[in-house]
C-alpha cells in the first residue's frame, strides 16, 4: 500500500503490477506511473501530455478560406 502524494490517501498496487504501469488515486484522482524502489515500487507523478494548440490553430488557419468583402479569393 501506498500514499497518494496529493491527498495522502492508500492507493494499493496490485499483485501483477510491473514497473512503468500508471496507477490511479481513488480519492483524488492524480495519476502516478509505478517506479522499482528498494521495496517494491515507488510512486512518481505520471507524465500528462496536452494539446498542441498551436497544431489545430494552423490546421484551422489552412482550411480557412480568405474573404475580401463579399467576393472569395479562391
Amino acid at each position: 500500500m501506498s500514499k497518494c502524494e496529493e491527498c495522502d490517501a492508500d492507493i494499493s498496487i496490485p499483485s501483477d503490477a510491473l514497473e512503468g504501469e500508471i496507477v490511479t488515486c481513488p480519492e483524488c484522482g492524480a495519476s502516478f506511473e509505478l517506479a522499482k524502489g528498494s521495496d517494491g515500487f515507488d510512486l512518481k507523478p505520471a507524465q500528462t501530455v496536452g494539446e498542441d494548440w498551436g497544431q489545430w490553430i494552423q490546421m484551422l488557419q489552412f482550411f480557412t478560406i480568405p474573404y475580401v468583402g463579399k467576393k472569395k479569393l479562391c
